[in-house]
């Protein structure tokens, strides 16, 4: 009898060998293609400092030729510096001052870049100083760098400079302007592919 019981039991196991039970397949890892960079754009190679000065003068025609340099060529340097795309200070530029190098807000802010003295004080910068183009562009791409790392998105860095980190951090921020510069970034993106396209060919 034991004897019988034993042949079963090997035949069984034979039998499981020939036909193993099959893997169940992991569920797949689902990475969130819509998630929001933590760091900000790279600067496209594409990007010309002239082309860039043309896309200036195309939408503030009050620029002279002189300043829409300056400014293109400090934008491009202030987005290599902080790893931001150009088109995208340009679009803030453009929500701020419309490229009015003496703009001031009620709040006090001047310049292209819109500055509050006190920002520009803790970047180490005089505010009297906020008026030269160079150092208003510069300031303001790299308190935007600051915002962005702080809070580790574009969407929030971009709201912290215009609101304050502070409204960031409570979660009280209103998202009117990041929809704004959005909508002029995708304008502006847009334009400045359209002419450089037109004058490269």
């Amino acid at each position: 009898m034991l004897e019988w019981i034993v042949f079963f039991w090997m035949l069984l196991i034979a039998m499981h060998n020939q036909h193993p039970t099959p893997e169940i397949p992991r569920e797949p890892v689902v990475i969130d293609d819509h998630k929001e960079a933590a760091k900000p754009q790279e600067a496209p190679q594409s990007i010309v400092p002239k082309d860039l000065a043309d896309l200036l003068l195309f939408y503030q025609p009050k620029l002279s030729r002189d300043e829409a340099d300056r400014y293109a060529s400090s934008i491009y340097s202030a987005a290599s510096d902080y790893n931001i795309d150009p088109l995208w200070i340009v679009a803030m530029m453009w929500q701020e001052s419309r490229f009015i190098n003496n703009s001031r807000s009620k709040a006090g802010a001047v310049g292209l870049m819109q500055i509050l003295p006190n920002t520009a004080r803790s970047k180490g910068i005089n505010p009297e100083n906020l008026t030269v183009p160079e150092i208003n562009i510069q300031t303001g791409a790299s308190y935007l760098a600051d915002m962005i790392e702080l809070f580790g998105s574009l969407k929030k860095g971009t709201i912290a400079y215009n609101q304050g980190p502070s409204k960031v951090k409570k979660g009280s921020y209103r998202t009117g302007y990041y929809s704004n510069v959005s909508k002029h970034y995708a304008d502006i993106q847009e334009n400045y592919k359209e002419r450089a396209a037109r004058l490269h060919r």
